[in-house]
């Protein structure tokens, strides 16, 4: 689907040519489907829903495409990989909100306690250089990372957020350019947003 000359079949398809459309459609189902394993190692919550965020977000890039300016000198195909980052990034924080709402409801056991809803929630073990369970250890680094996940997704703009999630999951910068489809140099100025905001963060003394 990559071979296709995007620029050409978004002009056919403001032309009303049904051929064009059609293509486009694919493409952007191919495009989101690259995109959304990404953040399916990251959050997991795309897990039973995958197909259904991907209509989601291909419904989105349609319903957004007459927002696109050529005159602003950026590439369809660019417009197109920043309507489903800002669809992902919704799709994360609702789902969020969704898994917040759920654990005010769950009981929390170090050793697997089921409560009423018979729901179980083991809190994930951290073992130190002498291989010893030490469970305030454990809630300190989960209360960081829910400290940090709220951080990004207040502070930082939705390329910031993408770059931050695929470092995490070991892409490089240049491997990050080339899947969002946008120069090298606009990773290098997130990366160094993303620096200058994060060193405002404190986590814990």
């Amino acid at each position: 689907m990559n071979g296709y000359d995007i620029e050409e079949l978004y002009y056919l398809y403001r032309q009303n040519n049904s051929i064009a459309k059609i293509l486009l459609i694919k493409y952007c189902y191919w495009k989101a489907e690259l995109m959304l394993p990404m953040y399916y190692f990251y959050n997991g919550i795309f897990y039973n829903e995958r197909e259904d965020c991907i209509q989601e977000i291909v419904t989105l890039v349609f319903r957004n495409l007459d927002g696109y300016r050529p005159d602003k000198g950026g590439l369809v195909k660019s417009y197109i990989s920043l309507i489903m980052q800002r669809a992902i990034s919704t799709i994360i924080v609702n789902e969020r909100k969704k898994g917040l709402r759920k654990i005010r409801n769950t009981y929390f056991s170090l050793d697997g306690y089921c409560g009423e809803d018979n729901n179980i929630a083991n809190i994930e073990v951290v073992r130190d250089s002498k291989c010893q369970y030490q469970p305030d250890r454990c809630m300190e680094n989960r209360e960081q990372k829910e400290i940090l996940e709220e951080f990004v997704i207040e502070n930082f703009s939705m390329l910031e957020q993408v770059i931050v999630k695929e470092r995490a999951l070991g892409y490089k910068n240049v491997e990050i350019s080339k899947m969002l489809e946008i120069d090298i140099k606009k990773i290098y100025n997130a990366n160094y947003r993303i620096r200058k905001k994060l060193s405002k963060l404190k986590l814990f003394d």
